[in-house]
Order: structure tokens, then C-alpha cells, then sequence
């Protein structure tokens, strides 16, 4: 017992070593550079001032990035048919490929447009308490497929779109929409599903019309044989006694209506394989902040700066190096 607590304490100690270690390094790193950096500065500060002038070009009104999203309702594609569908298209806006996959090819948009679009993505929708609403937009996509009780809505995703033209959001949104809903697996999906809302919604009205005919006849035509409940008293005489018992049929009724109502208003929205309540949303602030992008690109070069520096002070041992035998 006393030798696995003492194996415990030198692991701790052996950690906090490391740790203290590893914190000598980083500063002696920092003082290190910031040495160099002044010792050299007529080799840093001009590569610093180049990636900050990178950093704002990149960060230009021409060169920023916007996103867009919407909600779309599956109507009968599964998650992995659109999100597959998408990523065909956002490997697209990467890569020049064959010509049949770029963008002007897939869309169907202009040269100009398709070269503002720089990518596009999914995520997936849950639904807490399986209570068939939407909750919350799964961004980090780190929810669990096993989770039954937060589950992740089958018929509903989040479709981000990003571009550097904010003003070429109409033609994206109709060539998107165009693009996944023409698909040949997209629409045997959508008629596959559309017939069983049809489907269910006549069978849900017709049992409606059956309750209210049943309904109608119990409460105006008299209570049938059915509904009478009998009571023997076999002690006394054989007589058979009935007793009327009222069974109301309104709570199966206001059910059956809103399972009705329910497919009727999937019916309704059922128009394509893929729809949306409203086209894709702009946000009009820049993914990426020309603040925060050019001290990033100053850090980075800062960093090329003074490695750039160690460089030119041992150019002597380097050239030695280099060509020695």
C-alpha cells in the first residue's frame, strides 16, 4: 500500500518537474526572441510590417468572408444524401478538379459568381425531449447518435453558405436549392414520402368521418346493444338488468384530428425534396475581423522575423554547414 502511494507521489512530482521545464522553455523562447529581435530589428520589423500589410489585404473589403444560413426540412432525403450532395459542392470551391466538378459546372452559375463562393456546409439539428421541435444548431457536430433522448431531428438541417459577394446571395440560393432538389435520388426520395403523407393524411380523415358517424348515431339514435353493460343476479331470479354506460369517443377524436392536422401541415410543406421557410439569411458581420486577422498575421510574422534574424546571425556556422563534406 505504502509503495503504490509513493509510486503516486514521484509520478506527481516527476509532472510538475515537467511542467516547470516546459515553462523555462517558453520564457527563455520569448526573451530569447525578443533579444534577437532587437539585436536585428532591421530584420524583423520589415518582415512584420510585409505580414501586416498581408494581413490587411486579406481582410480587404474584396477578400472578406461572409456566412449565410438556413433551416432546411428534408421531405423525404435522408441527412447523408444532403450532406453528401453539400460536400460535393464545398470540395468544388477548393479544389479545380475535373471540369464537370466545379462550380459553373454543378450550379450552373457564372464564372463571377461561383469564384465569390468559398465554401459550404451542414449541421445537424437536435431535438431535446423528442418533442419534434427544433432546439439547437449541433455546430460543433459532438452529439452523440446513441443519445435517445436528445436525438438528432432525421427531416431538418442547418445549411451554411460562405462567400465574399454578399450581393450574389439570390443567384447562390436558387442555384443551391436548383442543384439539390434536381438531383434523380433527391426526387424518388421526395415522391416516396410525398405518397405516404397522402397516404395517411386520407386514412386519418377518413377514420374521422367513421368516429363522427359512430359518434352521431350513439348520441341521437340511442345507445347501441354494444355499450350496454349486463348485470345478472343470480341469487334472486335470472332477470337480466341493463345498465346504460356513456363511452364519449371525444379524446380519441381530438387525437385522431391532430395527427390529421399534423400530416396535413407536413403535406402542405412537402413541395420539394428540399425546402426552406426563408432562403439563406446574410450575417452582415465578417467571419474573420480585420482587428484580430492583422494581429494575427503581425505575431505570425513576428515569428518568421526573428527566426529570419537567427538566420542571418549564424550565416556564417549555416554556411559552413552547408558545405561541409
Amino acid at each position: 500500500m505504502e509503495q503504490r502511494e509513493m509510486n503516486f507521489y514521484d509520478f506527481c512530482k516527476a509532472l510538475f518537474r515537467l511542467g516547470v521545464h516546459c515553462l523555462q522553455y517558453v520564457w527563455h523562447l520569448l526573451t530569447d526572441s525578443l533579444r534577437i529581435a532587437v539585436q536585428r530589428w532591421y530584420v524583423v520589423v520589415p518582415i512584420m510590417v510585409l505580414f501586416a500589410g498581408i494581413g490587411i489585404w486579406r481582410t480587404g473589403k474584396t477578400h472578406r468572408e461572409y456566412k449565410a444560413e438556413t433551416l432546411v426540412m428534408l421531405n423525404g432525403p435522408s441527412r447523408d444524401d444532403i450532406t453528401a450532395a453539400v460536400d460535393r459542392i464545398d470540395k468544388a470551391t477548393d479544389y479545380e478538379m475535373l471540369a464537370e466538378q466545379t462550380l459553373v459546372k454543378i450550379l450552373g452559375v457564372s464564372d463571377e459568381v461561383a469564384s465569390g463562393m468559398t465554401g459550404m456546409e451542414c449541421f445537424p439539428v437536435v431535438d431535446y425531449n423528442r418533442n419534434r421541435t427544433v432546439d439547437q444548431i449541433d455546430y460543433s457536430r459532438r452529439h452523440k447518435l446513441s443519445d435517445s433522448i436528445n436525438i438528432l431531428m432525421p427531416n431538418y438541417l442547418m445549411i451554411r453558405l460562405r462567400m465574399r459577394k454578399p450581393q450574389d446571395l439570390p443567384i447562390l440560393n436558387e442555384a443551391v436549392f436548383a442543384y439539390l432538389n434536381g438531383l434523380p435520388g433527391m426526387q424518388e426520395a421526395f415522391e416516396a414520402h410525398r405518397n405516404i403523407l397522402t397516404d395517411k393524411s386520407a386514412f386519418y380523415h377518413k377514420q374521422l368521418l367513421k368516429m363522427d358517424s359512430i359518434a352521431s348515431a350513439f348520441y341521437f339514435k340511442g345507445v347501441p346493444d354494444e355499450q350496454i353493460g349486463k348485470e345478472r343476479n343470480w341469487s334472486s331470479s335470472p332477470l337480466t338488468v341493463g345498465r346504460k354506460e356513456m363511452r364519449m369517443l371525444t379524446p380519441q377524436m381530438e387525437q385522431l384530428a391532430k395527427l390529421a392536422e399534423q400530416t396535413d401541415y407536413e403535406l402542405t410543406r412537402c413541395t420539394a425534396p428540399v425546402t426552406a421557410t426563408v432562403g439563406f439569411t446574410v450575417d452582415p458581420v465578417p467571419q474573420k475581423g480585420r482587428l484580430s486577422f492583422v494581429l494575427l498575421y503581425l505575431f505570425a510574422g513576428y515569428v518568421a522575423g526573428c527566426v529570419s534574424a537567427y538566420g542571418v546571425k549564424r550565416r556564417k556556422e549555416l554556411r559552413a554547414w552547408l558545405w561541409k563534406e
